[in-house]
């Protein structure tokens, strides 16, 4: 799957992904990806594979491939994806998406405790 790296420039990180598909036509279906995304400063790659069960065209067909790469600027984010998608005796595909992302960022929201004042017999 694609995802927006420049939104999670900060630390490295390993992301997997289970995605369980049951259907009474097309039968039960098994998912998985693994992206492995290093950060340098304002800059992050991924690396990511992933599987995908229940093809008919062959064992090889589920195997899926790509690099991410994403840019953090003052105004804006730039990512740059690329999948490789085989299809078997299809043939393969070979995606590529160049997006951007622009607007203030979002503020985090904070949390509020306020508490009752307390009364104890005997102090003030």
């Amino acid at each position: 799957g694609e995802t927006s790296l420049a939104r999670v420039i900060g630390l490295d990180r390993n992301l997997v992904s289970l995605d369980l598909d049951g259907h009474i036509d097309t039968g039960f279906k098994v998912n998985i990806g693994d992206e492995y995304c290093l950060r340098f400063g304002k800059s992050a790659v991924a690396f990511r594979l992933g599987y995908r069960s229940g093809s008919d065209l062959g064992t090889l067909a589920g195997m899926t491939g790509g690099i991410g790469l994403a840019q953090k600027f003052d105004d804006f984010d730039l990512m740059l994806d690329y999948a490789f998608v085989p299809y078997g005796v299809l043939g393969e595909t070979h995606r590529v998406s160049l997006s951007f992302a622009t607007g203030e960022k979002l503020d985090k929201p904070k949390a509020f405790v306020t508490t009752p004042k307390t009364f104890l017999v005997g102090q003030e």
